[in-house]
């Protein structure tokens, strides 16, 4: 999707795309989602703006990567899945993903670029499921609830900052966890 400005609707009618990019160019573009995302391979922000739609916080599931190189993500409350890689440059909207929940399910590297770690992360985040290892690249927050599966998550130089109290971190006992910090 390429448009340069406007408020674009992205209706799927159910139908998943095998790779799909966000790129307006510059411009001041926003797709905002009609219904749940799927994407078989890839997806791709490079410039605009990605809205799950506020109230509705339409889930995302990709395949493969969630690319971010730019551009902005308003994931809202929704819950964003990835198959393997999460890369996102928070940098122009920080808060994008604070209230939303991340599902890693596969093998992959978790890259948040945030200056105020502790301030930004995700509402929820799941990693490390059965047989994959999640590596964190980046300190981040979790403002909920941490979930560790049965698999590894590491990142020994990088730190998750707990926000909640009470029970902010559930983990398998089958889990291996390697962390700077938590």
């Amino acid at each position: 999707f390429n448009a340069t400005s406007g408020t674009i609707l992205i209706t799927t009618g159910g139908q998943s795309f095998y790779n799909i990019i966000f790129n307006d160019g510059g411009g001041s573009a926003t797709y905002q989602l009609q219904g749940v995302l799927a994407v078989a391979n890839d997806l791709t922000v490079t410039d605009g703006i990605l809205d799950t739609k506020s109230g509705l916080n339409y889930a995302i599931t990709v395949t493969r990567d969630f690319i971010q190189p730019g551009g902005r993500v308003l994931a809202q409350s929704s819950t964003v899945t990835v198959g393997r890689h999460f890369t996102a440059d928070g940098t122009e909207t920080q808060s994008g993903f604070n209230n939303a929940s991340l599902v890693l399910n596969g093998t992959g590297t978790l890259t948040y670029t945030i200056s105020q770690s502790w301030a930004h992360g995700f509402n929820n985040l799941t990693v490390g499921q059965s047989g994959n290892t999640t590596t964190l690249a980046y300190s981040l927050s979790v403002f909920n609830a941490l979930t560790v599966g049965s698999g590894t998550f590491t990142g020994a130089t990088r730190s998750i900052f707990l926000q909640k109290t009470g029970t902010p971190l559930v983990f398998d006992p089958a889990a291996t966890v390697s962390l700077g910090y938590l």
